[in-house]
């Protein structure tokens, strides 16, 4: 550990940790148990050194950030877990270890910071500000409007939307601020139906099992328009469920480029044409239609566009889309009864939360929801994709540990196999929107990050005299 000062003048201590961890195993702390359930013993080992020992037989690939957060021993030991959730000290004017600490919180107002004179960096001369001010804005049009009044300095993405880069770029243009576009953790994607239950599967053709279709199905949607027309040209693309620039990405990777004519051919190959000319496809068994509807979160303004591109898209390869949009709490809900995770759809719209680490478990076998495993919601495998070889390999790489050939091998043969049997359409990478003032400096937005002002301490205003 760093050797850190409270703001109180009490040296921050290993023990400090080791309180914390003691907190959150502590029954009375809502949060969960799995990271204190897999740990064996957490003790200090010195002053500023912690000794971290998971359970037997538990492989942790990111042992290494089993370090709980100190906690001040000496401020908070005099309360009960429980009161802590409640106590002042801890819920409104906590003591703090880094740049600054809270001297003013007006519910619904303001938050205001002071510099911490027992800061670590202090002489650095950081933080390079003395004060700064939170202000709780309802909505992102009145961020905005603080913005370009001067009342505001800073907007993060927390409270602006890609909805106001239109008037954000438009004032960057005019040198009232700056705008930031970054790449967030979050991807939108639409999931195939490829083996729904029995119940869904025996109402409509097999039209997603063939990866030729599927294949088609990626090459027909302009996923291109969908970034310049929808996020002002500043997403990417996404070719598999982590980034091109992911340094676990294979150079192999299987890639479908927006190609109708080529989409068409392959769906051709696959069996399903147009035989009565209507400029629908038929399943060639049967003759049904090729009409498939696509589920949607009702709300989203992003994932309903996407749907209507999407739509256009489709017709020209010969597939009619039907739009049906559910209200959240019923389209995410746990199967049977949730369309999506009870896998009772042709194809559903939506995003997943990505991870440092590619999370290949997402389309593993062993993580289909059905009644074996009760339809549990950690069990994310809507689509029902089957493929053993993909199963080998993701499982391989869940168990190896990061930084080892096992691991890289591993998940690149993963993302091999996904690649060609693309088992959902990856779309783009959600954008984090930020902008500033013209006159603040060091303000930087890295995707790594959860927050814009992860580096606060080094934020600063050029002075207006």
């Amino acid at each position: 550990m760093k050797p850190l000062v409270w703001s109180d003048g009490t040296p921050v201590t290993a023990g400090d940790s080791v309180f914390s961890f003691e907190l959150a195993a502590d029954p009375q702390t809502p949060i969960p148990k799995k990271p204190i359930e897999q740990t064996a013993s957490y003790k200090e080992t010195g002053e500023l050194t912690l000794e971290w020992k998971g359970i037997p037989g538990n492989l942790d690939p990111n042992y290494f950030a089993n370090i709980w957060t100190p906690y001040p021993r000496h401020y908070w030991s005099q309360y009960s877990a429980g009161d802590l959730l409640e106590a002042e000290e801890a819920k409104r004017m906590p003591l703090s270890h880094g740049p600054f600490v809270v001297e003013e919180w007006l519910d619904g107002d303001h938050l205001t910071l002071v510099k911490n004179e027992n800061y670590y960096l202090s002489d650095q001369e950081l933080p390079r500000v003395d004060r700064i001010r939170f202000l709780f804005t309802p909505t992102s049009g009145q961020m905005s409007a603080q913005l370009l009044s001067g009342e505001c300095d800073i907007g993060t993405h927390d409270g602006l939307t890609i909805r106001e880069s239109s008037l954000l770029l438009d004032a960057e243009r005019n040198g009232l601020l700056r705008t930031y576009f970054q790449a967030g953790p979050v991807f939108e994607h639409i999931d195939f139906g490829i083996n729904p239950i029995d119940e869904f599967k025996t109402t409509r053709p097999d039209w997603f099992e063939d990866p030729r279709v599927r294949q088609a199905i990626v090459m027909c949607t302009d996923r291109q328009r969908m970034v310049e027309e929808l996020l002002f040209d500043k997403a990417e693309v996404m070719d598999a469920y982590i980034p091109s620039l992911h340094p676990l990405i294979p150079d192999d990777l299987t890639v479908w480029p927006y190609d109708v004519e080529a989409a068409n051919i392959l769906l051709d190959a696959a069996g399903f044409l147009d035989a009565d000319g209507d400029g629908i496809r038929e399943d060639q068994t049967g003759g049904t239609p090729f009409k498939v509807t696509l589920l949607g979160a009702k709300g989203n303004e992003l994932s309903e566009e996407v749907a209507g591109i999407f739509q256009e898209n489709m017709a020209e390869c010969g597939i009619e889309i039907e739009l049906s949009y559910l209200l959240p709490d019923k389209y995410f809900a746990d199967g049977p009864e949730g369309l999506l995770f009870g896998r009772q759809f042709d194809l559903a719209a939506f995003s997943w939360l990505m991870s440092i680490e590619p999370n290949c478990a997402l389309y593993l076998s062993s993580q289909i929801p059905d009644p074996s495993n009760n339809w549990n919601g950690n069990y994310n495998n809507v689509t029902g994709f089957r493929n053993s070889e993909f199963d080998t390999a993701c499982e391989a790489a869940l168990e190896a540990l990061p930084g080892t050939s096992e691991f890289e091998e591993n998940h690149q043969e993963a993302l091999r196999i996904w690649s060609e049997q693309m088992p959902i359409i990856p779309l783009f990478m959600h954008l984090k929107v930020a902008a500033t003032r013209p006159e603040v400096e060091n303000f930087i937005v890295d995707p790594t990050q959860d927050s814009e002002l992860w580096n606060l301490y080094n934020i600063d205003k050029i002075s207006e005299d």
